[in-house]
């Protein structure tokens, strides 16, 4: 039994295990057919992903450059500007951060009739300086000015007018003005002309505001407004007000064109998303509806489609002669340095936003290209614009440009990419390109250029100042020297009236060379004269001031007392050198130079004349009680020169001196500003 059950069994499971393994490999090659199927879906699918994801990649690794602005110019309403604050405010919450630089400038306004070309306005001779200016017949608004008799200075709360009769001083009237701080002034015929700002801090933002005098504002300020005022001032002890503007924004620059007899003035108004009722630059007008507030008229509004910042820059003129005539215009995104022409206005914005790629999804990235200063003209005859252009760099300052018989020329630097360099272009009125000098100074940046007519000057700096000359005669063809290279370095140019000499201020230096590199050592104050007859500079004689010192007239011409009639060339300068027992040393004052360019010997030529300073022995040493106070009131900021005569002004004093000798002949004290 055992046995046979043992054979049974072996029979029951060999038959069974050969109908699991006929199950076993069915069931495989089904599964086997099955798991193909799934594989090749699978695949498929993942084939399908890769597909999508490498062109995914392709597409938003295409980053196409920002477009060039277009050729439309917008007048806008009031719905219209609303709309395009949206649109904006879209776009900022995207990814395009970068948004906020620059803007789309568009063109396409009314067209002027009237011509166009940079001749000179003629100047009538007179036995006083004026202020420094950049466009003869373009007179620039500052804190003093003078007219042969009377010296008016911006104080606190307004304007002091003082008499200086044969170097005697008197104070004859003051206009002073609640909650005002006086910017800028004009004097023209007898008119006086006061710019200054309303300025509003805010203790909570939007919430509540109070409005502060101009010794309080150390504070925070937001939405400044700018007060421009105009004074009869035929009996100069009764100024009498004829006239006041206040617009909001804050007060960028002016000019008064003489000939014309009208004040321009350029303010930037900021505002915030979100707040909309200050979307719209609101005026109020003195002689308009008894001086109520109200928005400026949506027709004279212009904005371009690209706006990327939340600002407009708000162009007004007012008549001199008949002050009752004015005339606005808003551009909503425009912004940058202005240079104003005896025709135009221009406005160059660096803009970085040049410098961005995007894909199709806004998703921003830099690029390897080098940024551009786009460029708007408007013309002065009806504020319309006439033209846009773009070059590559930025410009150092206003001074960087230049009108000339249609022409604008304009200095740049570049950097971005493998190098930095400079570059000259002389634009056409349209403002494409007419000619240009590339790569200048390849690893330098410009410290000063000036224009001339058709010649012009360049520095650049690294570790020497390359002078270079500029000849601009042929716009399609403009050249350069080879540069005159020297110790120091020139931050201001000036070109002695129609000579092919001038005067460059600067710093001294030389060059060192130590374990940590090439660099220089600053060495002083420099004033150098050259004679640029041959095309190539030469420098006459350089008059060095060892110290610390500068000046502000690096960065605001402003500062220059320039007479060509008396030979006079001064300036505010101020120097601050260690001395013993870790003390300072301190040197402010108006540096005073001559120039002849008829003297025989060229030592005669330039003369360094003096120092006129208003800190004694004691300040001078930093000793004096209420030292940084009361020394920085007495800081002499303007001079300026009438009759035998020139005369020095601080906050505190004014002083007059004899010219020849600079003998002290008088002072007085400005009692707004007088020491505590």
């Amino acid at each position: 039994m055992k046995e046979r059950d043992f054979l049974k069994n072996i029979i029951t499971n060999k038959t069974g295990n050969k109908g699991n393994i006929r199950h076993n490999v069915m069931t495989n090659e089904k599964t086997k057919k099955g798991g193909l199927v799934v594989k090749k879906k699978f695949a498929i699918v993942i084939a399908c992903v890769v597909v999508l994801i490498a062109g995914f990649i392709a597409v938003t690794s295409i980053y196409m450059p920002q477009s060039l602005p277009s050729t439309q110019l917008r007048n806008a309403n009031y719905e219209d500007i609303f709309d395009v604050i949206e649109d904006f405010h879209k776009l900022e919450n995207r990814f395009n951060f970068s948004n906020y630089f620059g803007f789309g400038a568009k063109t396409g306004a009314p067209e002027s009739d009237s011509a166009n070309n940079s001749q000179a306005y003629e100047v009538s001779p007179d036995d006083f300086s004026h202020t420094n200016i950049q466009t003869e017949g373009v007179d620039e608004g500052d804190i003093v000015k003078n007219d042969g008799q009377y010296i008016y200075k911006l104080n606190t709360s307004g304007c002091i007018i003082v008499s200086a009769d044969q170097g005697q001083l008197e104070i004859v009237s003051e206009i002073a003005v609640d909650n005002y701080i006086p910017l800028e002034m004009y004097i023209y015929g007898d008119k006086l002309i006061m710019i200054g700002g309303i300025y509003e801090y805010f203790s909570e933002p939007y919430i509540d505001y109070t409005t502060f005098s101009a010794v309080e504002c150390f504070y925070y300020m937001s939405y400044a407004r700018t007060d421009i005022r105009i004074y009869d001032i035929a009996s100069k002890s009764t100024p009498l007000l004829l006239r006041q503007l206040v617009i909001d924004g804050n007060y960028n620059t002016s000019r008064v064109m003489l000939e014309e007899g009208k004040l321009f003035y350029m303010i930037n108004y900021n505002f915030y998303y979100g707040h909309s009722d200050k979307y719209i630059p609101q005026i109020s007008d003195s002689q308009v509806n008894g001086g109520e507030v109200g928005k400026i008229p949506a027709e004279n509004i212009y904005y371009y489609d690209d706006v990327v910042n939340y600002a407009y820059l708000i162009i007004g003129n007012i008549d001199l002669e008949d002050t009752s005539k004015s005339v606005q215009s808003a551009f909503l995104g425009l912004a940058g340095t202005i240079y104003v022409s005896a025709y135009n206005i221009y406005v160059a914005s660096f803009d970085y936003y040049s410098t961005q790629s995007v894909n199709i999804f806004g998703w921003v990235k830099e690029s390897n290209t080098s940024p551009t200063t786009r460029i708007v003209k408007i013309a002065l005859s009806d504020l319309a614009q006439k033209a846009t252009g773009r070059v590559y760099g930025h410009i150092k300052d206003r001074y960087s440009m230049d009108e000339y018989q249609e022409h604008l020329r304009i200095a740049t630097t570049v950097w971005g990419g493998a190098k930095t360099y400079s570059m000259v272009y002389v634009l056409k009125p349209d403002l494409t390109v007419a000619g240009k000098i590339d790569n200048i100074a390849e690893g330098e940046s410009i410290y000063s250029v000036r224009f001339n007519k058709d010649k012009g000057s360049l520095v650049t700096f690294q570790q020497v100042d390359p002078y270079f000359n500029l000849d601009l005669a042929d716009p399609a063809n403009p050249k350069i020297s080879k540069g005159l290279k020297e110790d120091g370095v020139s931050h201001y140019i000036h070109y002695i009236g129609e000579t092919n000499f001038t005067i460059g201020v600067g710093r001294d230096s030389t060059a060192i060379s130590n374990a940590w590199g090439n660099s220089v050592q600053w060495l002083g104050l420099k004033v150098s004269l050259y004679d640029n007859n041959s095309g190539e500079a030469e420098n006459i004689k350089t008059i060095s001031i060892r110290g610390q010192g500068y000046s502000q007239l690096f960065y605001n011409p402003k500062v220059l007392l320039y007479d060509e009639q008396r030979g006079l060339f001064a300036f505010a300068y101020e120097d601050w050198s260690q001395g013993v027992n870790f003390e300072y040393k301190k040197t402010q004052g108006l540096l005073v130079f001559r120039f002849n360019l008829e003297a025989d010997n060229d030592e005669d030529k330039l003369i360094y004349a003096g120092l006129l300073t208003n800190l004694n022995a004691a300040e001078q040493q930093g000793r004096s009680d209420g030292y940084w106070y009361n020394t920085y009131l007495k800081y002499i900021t303007r001079g300026v020169r009438i009759g035998d005569y020139i005369y020095t002004i601080s906050d505190t004093y004014i002083v007059s001196y004899e010219l020849d000798t600079l003998v002290e002949v008088d002072r007085i004290v400005n009692q707004k500003e007088q020491l505590a």
